[in-house]
């Protein structure tokens, strides 16, 4: 056990003190003690120890990582220090001096012998730990980066060491260069300077102190020494600037003699011992004014001064750090001076208030001393009553004397009240200190005696005779009546709370009490069995009081019950009711707060809320009606909490009857917001239905020349516009109607310019106001939506909740809509009136110039009735259109002119018309008639005939078109339906009937009995290509959203949880595959139907290659997503096989690391074996290579399983970029950016981590190899090592079949399986490109794994590297080999897979990597040398973080 033992201390650090088992005897010759004085001596005491090494040992292992490569280590340190005694001195010195006289100074230590001096200052209780923590503190401080919090982790950095040096001697460091160094080689500097300078020993290394849990105690250990060479901190700091400390020094000054000004003041004003006189006191108050007047004026300027100085020089103490006493900033100066103002005013208040009470305690002496006087002159009374009472005690009845004494008992004990008032009136007196407080003291103690006699008297004249009164167990039923009597009055006046929670504490509480009063009929029954020892008049009178208590006990559990029963009845309906509210509020909420003024409300959502409401306040009746049962049944039974039941409620009906007047309103508001949309919503519609006819009118109307039947169909066409204008008319009419009954709804939203007439949807009622159903109020502000302020008709203004008021309509933008709507169709109706009268101008002209060009042969083949109607018609529409238009139109006068030329035709064509008729007979005109029909239906077979063979559309839109072309077409065929039936007729009219009549009219019936069979079959075609080419487009857009998701996947990742993820997404993607497929299989079915009809409509047609085409699409389609579903399964097989691989790789791979980290850790530590063990080391050595050896198999299984995943997800990858190059050529405008990742390859990551993980192991074999040799050449006299060293240097490095020779042999035939198969079926006309990866694979075989690197820089030619990886794992740059190719790829870091035949994008131009990494190291890609791992990092070929 140590002879010290280390206490805390003040100042400085530590104190030694003696055991109590001081077996060495050493004297100690200090024994005096420190005065706790104003002038403070520090006693120090040193004792010199000397620190002699000794044989002890202690093993401890540590682990540290590298970069990606951990090093395990085992340290043996051996020492045990033996500390010698010296002699002790001890010194005092001025501890208020010490500071001005410890001049700086660079102290020197005997490098021979190290004594570690202790410096004691007994004036805190501190522990050493604490004195030397806090030394470190005060040394460093202001030091940037440097906080000392511990013994630990706060000295990692190296920072802490060297600011302690530089505190002390800034000679020895330049502080800058030393915040650029590495952590370890700070450290090392600090040991290296002490060491140098001051002789303090390295008790530690670099690499003890950089650690995750560095060594307290040898931290501890180390700081002790620096401590006894740097005892105390100088007092400038090396860091900051002379000048600015001036300053700063400056205003030190003056702060501090504020500061002290006001501390001392403080002092003052927190003085509250003030003096016990009232002349004194009123002393005080004058110095108090004195203070306010003339002392705090100056110092209130002083301190804006300083404030000011403050402010100039506060930019130069940030810049130079200066360390500025807390208590002198500005801040804390205003709040100390905050501070003494408040004390001065709580110090003058107290003084006021001092004289207030001494005033009235001169009062209250006065009145003690009259009540003595009276309550002496009482006494004397009671005194002579008493000697009267004693002399005719014998002459009275006991129960007439024990009355008589029950009063003199009650005088005396309401003097007795009188006196204990008196003297707590007295020790009022005396608490406050008041001068006089002894004297009444005693005269209210003389009082108090002479009661105390009076009492006694009492006792042996009168009350010994009635003893009987006096007796325990009357005394015990008197405190139990009064104790029942108590708890009555208490229950009585108790209540029973307001809310739920104040009634659950009255229910808590009162239950604890009822235990009690439960528990009181103990009592009770003790007084029953005290009743039997009485007798006589004694029982007569105990047996009354018992009596009395009794009932009153009765009295008492009962009121007690009927409380805890009534507390219980009221927290259930307070419960209820609470929940009841709870829902009401928040439906009210709900209702209060929603805006009826958005245009994007959802009503749809809000009817089925409302319906949803309706519903659960129908539901919700039932339970809220069993709450108000309950409460009115409590009511009925006379509760005792009555008032608060009544008042939850009427809470619950008001709160039930505002939610039912609230579903009034949301009704209201709904069927009003229902109707705004809907009209808005309709002027929409409207507005485009018109805008779409006036664009016909102007655009389709507008043609002036054109031939007669386009004039009849747009004059048709221009009727039946006309018809749904006057259809329309009735709508627009409807919606003007209509917009005078539209509420506005955006006016409740925006602010009110001028106040509103409102109606209330329902009534309204609270403390200030009172409205009812359907009254007008006048709202003046609607700002909160929860509260519109308004004013009633009678003058009342209020407020309520916007949601009750509706402002009535009309709605000013609806009417405006509507007008809006009004103009625009009386716009269109006379644009309508313009464009039909110059149709029916431009068609009179058009059968004008159509009736010129006849000849008499055309004139004459119409029959009399159509030439009459068609002059006919020409003149009344020429004489209609006259008088319509106006008189100077250049248009009407041409018409009246060509018109008259037309009559002059006219009559010469019918006058010699009728020669002619007379010649023609019923069979011509049946001849004329047949064969008009026939060239007619001839033109429609063409016309059907030419639409069948026409192609098939390639999409909906064409399709549409066609079908309005044939509908169009059907519509003129039916029109000549009655032609057909007039040549019929004319052929039954002839009277003699020939068989070449017979044949020419049957040869017109089945030309058009084949016409409408044609139509119909084409009509058929139309539907099923109608219903294939919809489900077509229907699927390109499933099957392209699909090729999207899909060619948007990234490259296997090498994380187990992005590799997982990527499973996961592709299960989800193959469930959608799965519920989509019902499309594909519809649309082969349907294009099924497309030939049969096709061929119907070309019935002599051998081959359809518009139906070749369609189906080809589909078949195309259904491929596309046939490789869609193949890609889904076969990501998701490779997925699944590369998790557990890559499983497997992980464990294995970092067993092997660890494995790896353990024995270079085991190397590291031989590293320390003595030459004397020499031997010891060689066979520790000889099992390392053993081991390495053996572990072979296991790193080779380790690149097995990399490499199988490497294979899996190159694999991956290559089906990915086939995807994406295959989705290129069916979407040539996909964008590029799809293919280009930043992201790394889970291959190329596993890869480069095998290499690494291959170098290393490489790198540790050889490590080994050159390891033995050293230890070898230093035993050259040692045969046995010389023959075993020989020996192990004939057998070769283990050899390990990296990852990459796997790939070599292995990936060859899942690759061909799985993607180049792939290719072949898919291209297989591409034969030379399949011979190219045959000769390749061929190649491989030979060359094991053969790496094609081409880089090419921006600013010079391409560089071609080929770097051919042996088994053996040498490697070799721009060898000679046959078998290597090399490729000029431009600006792309490209490798040529092997047996793909295809190349695949790693990089983009932009990378530089000069690094080839193969199974046997790394080579500098420039002179082709190859380069250990640690040359590599250093060159920046190796990234460490990765």
């Amino acid at each position: 056990m140590s002879m010290y033992k280390f206490v805390k201390g003040a100042r400085l650090f530590m104190q030694g003190k003696r055991e109590e088992n001081d077996y060495d005897n050493v004297a100690d010759t200090f024994s005096g003690t420190v005065d706790d004085e104003e002038d403070v001596r520090a006693v120090h005491t040193y004792r010199n120890t000397e620190m002699e090494g000794t044989t002890s040992g202690e093993r401890y292992s540590k682990s540290v990582k590298r970069g990606n490569i951990r090093h395990r280590s085992t340290r043996t340190v051996r020492k045990v220090t033996t500390i010698t005694r010296g002699e002790q001195s001890v010194t005092s010195e001025s501890v208020l001096n010490y500071s001005n006289e410890n001049k700086q100074s660079y102290p020197s230590i005997n490098n021979n012998k190290k004594n570690l001096k202790f410096r004691v200052v007994e004036k805190e209780d501190l522990t050493a730990k604490e004195a030397l923590l806090r030394w470190a503190q005060k040394t460093t401080h202001k030091y940037p980066g440097v906080e000392v919090r511990d013994f630990t982790q706060s000295w990692r950095d190296g920072l802490a060491l060297n600011a302690i040096i530089h505190r002390n001697r800034p000679d020895l460091l330049d502080w800058r260069q030393v915040e650029k160094r590495e952590v370890r080689e700070r450290i090392d500097l600090a040991f290296h300077v002490m060491d140098r300078e001051y002789g303090v020993t390295r008790l530690l290394d670099p690499e003890d102190v950089d650690t995750p849990e560095p060594d307290e105690k040898s931290i501890i250990t180390y700081v002790s020494q620096l401590y006894d060479v740097f005892p105390e901190p100088p007092p400038g700091h090396p860091l900051f600037d002379a000048e600015a400390a001036k300053k700063f020094d400056q205003f030190k000054e003056l702060a501090s003699s504020l500061h002290q000004w006001i501390r001392e003041h403080t002092t003052i004003m927190q003085d509250r011992n003030f003096p016990n006189t009232l002349i004194e006191m009123k002393r005080l108050s004058e110095e108090s004014n004195r203070f306010r007047v003339e002392d705090i004026p100056p110092r209130l300027h002083e301190k804006e001064k300083l404030f000011a100085v403050f402010r100039d020089i506060e930019r130069q103490m940030k810049d130079a750090n200066f360390e500025l006493d807390r208590d002198l900033y500005p801040d804390n100066i205003e709040r100390s001076w905050s501070q003494l103002m408040m004390l001065f005013q709580e110090r003058d208040t107290m003084i006021h208030e001092e004289i207030a009470r001494l005033e009235k305690l001169q009062r209250l002496a006065e009145k003690i001393h009259q009540e003595a006087k009276m309550t002496d002159s009482k006494l004397d009374d009671i005194e002579a009553w008493i000697e009267d009472e004693a002399k005719r005690i014998d002459h009275l009845h006991p129960k007439d004397a024990k009355n008589n004494c029950e009063q003199i008992e009650r005088e005396l004990a309401r003097t007795e009240e009188t006196i204990k008032s008196m003297f707590s009136d007295v020790q009022i007196l005396r608490d406050n200190r008041f001068s006089q407080s002894q004297d009444l003291h005693r005269r209210v103690q003389q009082v108090h005696e002479k009661w105390v006699n009076i009492r006694t008297l009492l006792q042996t004249k009168l009350i010994n005779i009635l003893s009987i009164h006096t007796n325990p167990d009357f005394k015990f039923l008197a405190e139990c009546t009064e104790w029942v009597a108590k708890k009555l009055t208490q229950l009585k006046e108790s209540e029973y709370g307001t809310d739920m929670q104040t009634v659950k504490v009255e229910y808590d509480r009162h239950q604890k009490e009822h235990k009690v009063i439960d528990q009181f009929q103990g009592n009770v029954e003790k007084c029953r069995e005290a009743e039997v020892k009485f007798h006589g008049e004694e029982l007569k009178i105990y047996g009354e009081r018992m009596t009395i208590l009794q009932k009153a006990y009765n009295e008492l559990l009962v009121l007690s019950n009927k409380r805890v029963s009534d507390l219980h009845s009221l927290y259930d309906f307070m419960q209820a009711a609470h929940a009841e509210l709870t829902w009401l509020n928040d439906r009210e909420d709900k209702e209060s707060g929603r805006d009826w003024s958005d245009k994007n409300l959802k009503l749809t959502e809000v009817e089925q809320y409302y319906e949803k409401l309706m519903s659960e306040l129908e539901k919700r009746e039932t339970q809220f009606s069993s709450v108000m049962d309950r409460g009115e049944s409590l009511i009925i039974g006379h509760h005792s909490a009555s008032q608060v039941i009544e008042a939850h409620m009427l809470a619950m009906q008001n709160k039930w009857a505002w939610l039912l007047q609230l579903t009034l309103c949301l009704e209201t508001h709904l069927k009003h917001t229902g109707t705004s949309h809907r009209f808005f919503h309709e002027c929409s519609v409207a507005e485009e239905f018109m805008t779409q006819k006036e664009e016909i009118l102007n655009n389709h109307f507008a043609q002036a020349d054109f031939k007669l039947e386009d004039g009849e169909n747009l004059l048709k066409e221009m009727q039946q516009l006309r018809e749904e204008l006057a259809g329309y008319e009735d709508e627009v009419q409807r919606l003007i109607e209509a917009s005078g009954d539209i509420v506005p709804l955006r006016q409740r939203r925006e602010r009110l310019r001028n106040p509103v007439e409102a109606i209330a949807i329902c009534k309204y009622s609270s403390t200030t106001i009172s409205i009812n159903r359907d009254e007008v109020v006048t709202v003046k502000d609607n700002t909160n939506q929860k509260a519109w302020k308004f004013t009633t008709s009678r003058g009342q203004a209020g407020e309520a909740p916007g949601v009750m008021f509706l402002l009535p309509p009309p709605d000013q933008e609806a009417v405006d809509t509507a007008e809006k709507l009004k103009r625009h169709y009386d716009r269109v109706i006379t644009l309508w009136q313009k464009k039909h009268l110059r149709m029916r101008q431009n068609m009179i002209f058009a059968t004008i110039k159509v009736v010129k060009s006849w000849d008499f042969e055309q004139y004459l083949s119409m029959d009399k009735e159509t030439r009459t109607n068609i002059r006919r018609a020409l003149n009344e529409d020429a004489e209609k259109l006259i008088q319509e238009g106006e008189q100077n139109d250049p248009q009407l006068r041409r018409l009246e002119r060509e018109i008259a030329e037309v009559n002059r035709l006219f009559d010469e064509w019918e006058r010699r018309a009728l020669m002619e008729d007379e010649k023609r007979n019923a069979l011509k005109l049946f001849t004329d008639m047949c064969n008009t029909l026939e060239m007619t239906l001839s033109e429609y077979e063409k016309t059907i005939i030419k639409v069948c063979k026409a192609p098939l559309p390639r999409d909906v839109e064409s399709l549409q078109t066609l079908v309005i072309s044939h509908k169009e077409f059907e519509s003129d065929l039916q029109s000549q339906e009655p032609t057909v039936n007039n040549v019929k007729s004319l052929f039954n009219n002839i009277p003699q009937k020939t068989p070449k009549d017979q044949a020419k009219l049957d040869k017109v019936l089945d030309q058009w009995d084949r016409i409408w069979s044609y139509s119909s079959y084409y009509v058929e075609r139309l539907k099923t290509v109608e219903i294939t080419l919809t489900g077509l487009e229907e699927v390109t857009t499933v099957v392209t959203e699909f090729e999207m998701k899909l060619a948007s996947y990234d490259s296997m990742p090498s994380d187990m949880d992005n590799l997982r993820k990527a499973h996961d997404d592709l299960m989800t993607l193959e469930a959608d595959i799965q519920d989509k497929q019902g499309l594909i299989d519809q649309l082969q079915e349907d294009v099924k139907h497309v030939r049969p009809s096709v061929e119907k409509t070309r019935p002599n047609v051998a081959k359809n290659p518009d139906v070749d085409r369609l189906e080809e699409d589909v078949n195309r389609m259904s491929k596309r997503w046939g490789n869609c579903c193949m890609q889904v399964v076969e990501r998701l097989r490779s997925c699944e096989a590369a998790c557990e691989l890559l499983e497997k790789y992980n464990m294995s791979y970092q067993t092997e690391t660890n494995w790896m980290d353990e024995l270079d850790s085991k190397l590291r530590n031989l590293e320390e074996l003595e030459e004397a063990r020499a031997k010891e080391a060689w066979e520790k050595h000889v099992q390392c290579f053993d081991e390495a050896g053996e572990r072979a198999p296991h790193v080779e299984q380790v690149n097995t399983l990399g490499g199988r995943y490497v294979r899996e997800a190159k694999i991956y990858d290559l089906r990915l970029e086939r995807f994406q190059c295959d989705l290129e050529e069916v979407h040539p405008s996909l964008d590029g950016s799809i293919k280009k990742r930043n992201k790394q390859s889970g291959a190329d990551t596993v890869s480069q981590e095998l290499d690494l993980f291959n170098l290393k192991y490489q790198r540790l074999c050889e490590s080994l190899r050159s390891r033995l040799e050293a230890v070898g050449d230093e035993s050259k006299d040692d045969p046995e090592i010389q023959s075993k060293l020989t020996n192990l240097l004939l057998v070769p490095l283990a050899v390990v079949r990296t990852f990459r020779e796997f790939l070599g042999t292995d990936l060859e035939s899942a690759s061909q399986n799985r993607v180049i198969e792939e290719e072949v079926i898919t291209k297989a006309t591409n034969s030379t490109e399949t011979e190219n990866q045959i000769e390749n694979q061929e190649s491989q075989e030979n060359q094991k794994s053969v790496a094609l690197v081409t880089i090419t820089n921006k600013e010079s030619s391409p560089v071609k590297t080929n770097v051919v990886v042996a088994k053996n794992g040498d490697s070799s740059l721009n060898g000679d080999s046959t078998d290597s190719h090399s490729v000029d790829t431009g600006n792309t870091l490209t490798f040529n897979e092997i047996r793909t035949g295809k190349r695949i994008e790693l990089a983009s131009a932009g990378i530089s990597t000069d690094l080839s990494v193969g199974a046997g190291g790394i080579v500098d890609p420039i002179t082709g040398q190859p380069l250990s791992l640690d040359e590599a990092i250093r060159c920046g070929l190796v990234d460490t973080s990765t």
